[in-house]
């Protein structure tokens, strides 16, 4: 179920950067423009979405989260803004959203669950980019400027966020693009940094097809690499034999 909900997450994270502006799918990065992109998809998808829908409303708790906690809750908010719904079309039989979830667990979840440790840099991003979705502001939230706090644990020396690392480095970076704060070159030089040998990036030490995808969603928000960089190219070899 995990495996399923992060891939579906991973796919939602471009429509939360399309719903800010960021990177419009189909718009400002037509398929032509990247190598070897499939042809435009035209079937109408309402109907199945419109099922989902009822199918994630059915699954959602009480206090407005899914699975009782922050990152399917985080995925689902994604979800819902790819649909083209509000926020409030995913209230409980409670009265929250899953949006109402999050705000009481911001400051808890971005510090690894200790309010008063380290910023969890990638959890920040997903809560920024999250809020966004959700028209809310990710400068205040559940008591949090995020793009302030990510700012904080930025490394002008490396360009890592917090503890660097993939995830790290890749939700940093979406959740500033999405709400609409310039990413330094550094940055997205860093995450670039932690390509594998065969062209994706992974966990560890093995490259898999959703952590290329997620990246190569976060190089390009940050509008510091184009559509035919050699870098992306490289990814989407990786993904189209993976």
């Amino acid at each position: 179920m995990k495996r399923f909900v992060f891939s579906i997450g991973v796919a939602c994270s471009l429509a939360v950067l399309a719903v800010t502006g960021v990177f419009a799918i189909g718009m400002s990065v037509p398929s032509a423009q990247i190598p070897g992109a499939p042809a435009s998809v035209t079937a109408d998808y309402t109907a199945v979405i419109s099922e989902a829908m009822v199918f994630l409303s059915a699954q959602q708790l009480p206090d407005g989260s899914f699975d009782g906690d922050e990152f399917t809750t985080i995925k689902v908010v994604f979800a819902t803004a790819a649909a083209g719904r509000s926020i409030a079309s995913m209230t409980s039989i409670s009265g929250h959203t899953p949006l109402d979830f999050l705000v009481t667990r911001a400051i808890t979840y971005t510090h690894n669950g200790n309010p008063a440790g380290p910023l969890n840099a990638g959890r920040a991003g997903m809560v920024a980019a999250a809020a966004v979705a959700a028209s809310a502001d990710p400068r205040n939230f559940g008591g949090m400027d995020l793009v302030q706090a990510l700012g904080g644990v930025y490394s002008p020396t490396t360009g890592a966020y917090g503890a660097g690392g993939t995830g790290n480095q890749w939700w940093a970076i979406v959740g500033l693009a999405a709400a609409q704060q310039p990413v330094p070159a550094l940055a997205t030089d860093y995450l670039i940094s932690l390509q594998l040998p065969d062209g994706g990036w992974g966990w560890g030490t093995l490259s898999d097809a959703d952590t290329t995808a997620a990246v190569i969603q976060a190089l390009l928000a940050s509008s510091n690499v184009t559509p035919t960089h050699p870098i992306i190219e490289e990814a989407l070899t990786f993904l189209r034999n993976t």
